[in-house]
């Protein structure tokens, strides 16, 4: 039996546009008040909870940012939370290290960057290596995001990806498998992205599923999507670099 721990949300939404992106409260994005935030935190450390997942998509683009940090700090938790590499900066780091923040979140997708242009991404793998710079200098765990079998992708993803990881070293890592949820564009347009939905069986619809994609990428056999991902997943498991 460890520590209570409880996630929390201080947002609804997220101000980009990415292709696989199925938030249907993309924008505008509606914030709680830093004073609401740290009234539920509060009633949460009565209770026992020392430990807290905020669960917004960009963490750090709450208002009043460095005021809530200060409010952060004043209770005494540890945190974690998930950001885009391209906004983070060094000092708001260290600052967010200073509140309690152990662990922060970072969706590269691919560090391929035709995968990241097709998917409209609108980062490169240069603003995700130099996030997790940041992370490091600061003393916050980094956490990757990677997402295997999206539309682009190719065996010079798999060469790319396996790169990123021996250069930029992260923490902490999760290999999901793409799903074109409902209510991103590509799941509307499926054909402009290079895919056909071959699964219309919303029960199988799980991005950490097993042996399933319910896509295909037009240029080659589903087979081959698979072969990159066990391919990737393995080499990733074994941790040799």
């Amino acid at each position: 039996k460890g520590d209570l721990a409880m996630t929390v949300i201080g947002s609804r939404g997220f101000p980009y546009n990415c292709s696989f992106c199925a938030n249907l409260f993309r924008s505008p994005v509606v914030y709680r008040s830093r004073q609401n935030i740290i009234g539920e935190l509060e009633e949460l450390k009565k209770r026992g909870v020392r430990h807290i997942r905020f669960e917004d998509d960009n963490f750090t683009l709450i208002p009043q940012f460095d005021n809530l940090l200060l409010d952060i700090h004043k209770l005494g938790i540890s945190w974690k939370c998930h950001t885009r590499s391209k906004i983070l900066r060094l000092d708001q780091a260290k600052m967010m290290k200073w509140a309690g923040c152990e662990e922060m979140g970072i969706g590269v997708e691919s560090a391929d960057e035709v995968v990241l242009e097709i998917n409209n991404k609108q980062e490169k793998v240069v603003d995700h290596l130099r996030a997790i710079r940041i992370l490091k200098e600061a003393g916050i765990r980094s956490k990757t995001y990677f997402v295997a079998g999206l539309p682009g992708e190719t065996d010079k993803t798999l060469k790319a990806n396996m790169d990123f990881f021996i250069t930029a070293k992260p923490d902490k890592w999760t290999l999901a498998t793409f799903t074109p949820y409902p209510g991103s564009e590509i799941f509307k347009h499926p054909e402009q992205f290079g895919i056909r939905i071959i699964d219309k069986d919303f029960n199988h619809w799980w991005n950490f599923t097993e042996r399933r994609f319910v896509h295909q990428l037009v240029y080659e056999p589903q087979e081959k999507t698979w072969e990159r991902y066990d391919t990737l997943y393995t080499w990733l498991v074994r941790e040799e670099w």
